[in-house]
């Protein structure tokens, strides 16, 4: 795997391309990435891999790019709105239960996390409703809940 992404490195190098990967997702962007495919295509080959049709995808400026499912764009790196929508949706619905796991509790860590890390000023308001859940959501300890909902 390693000489298979030198050589998308160096053909990303020869053709100004910026070259990124993260498991089975490579990408290679930059006014001439199109130039790069069949290339790209045929080193993939040479390493018993290959390249599926579905995941193939050709994304030109000023449309909606997604890599890796995040928004890319001149501006940068971003989480999608609908992650975000989704994330928000769950703590909604957390809010509206009962007993909160400690499992549900570590994925809205987890998640959140790993958003600030794409991009910081869009998971500030998740964190402070999260922050606002946790206030409300008390532990339940040896003598029960504290408050009307808990996390177990």
């Amino acid at each position: 795997l390693l000489g298979m992404c030198r050589e998308i490195d160096e053909l990303a190098r020869r053709l100004n391309l910026d070259f990124t990967m993260w498991v089975d997702d490579i990408t290679l962007s930059g006014d001439r990435a199109q130039d790069a495919i069949d290339e790209a295509s045929r080193i993939i080959s040479r390493y018993g891999y290959r390249l599926g049709r579905s995941k193939k995808q050709i994304m030109r400026k000023g449309t909606r790019q997604t890599v890796t499912g995040l928004g890319v764009s001149s501006h940068g790196v971003s989480n999608l709105k609908a992650r975000r929508d989704e994330l928000s949706d769950r703590m909604f619905a957390l809010m509206r239960r009962e007993v909160i796991t400690e499992e549900e509790q570590r994925s809205v860590d987890g998640t959140l996390a790993w958003m600030r890390t794409v991009c910081p000023s869009q998971s500030r308001h998740l964190e402070r409703l999260w922050d606002e859940l946790r206030a409300v959501v008390s532990h339940s300890g040896p003598e029960g809940p504290r408050d009307q909902r808990a996390w177990s």
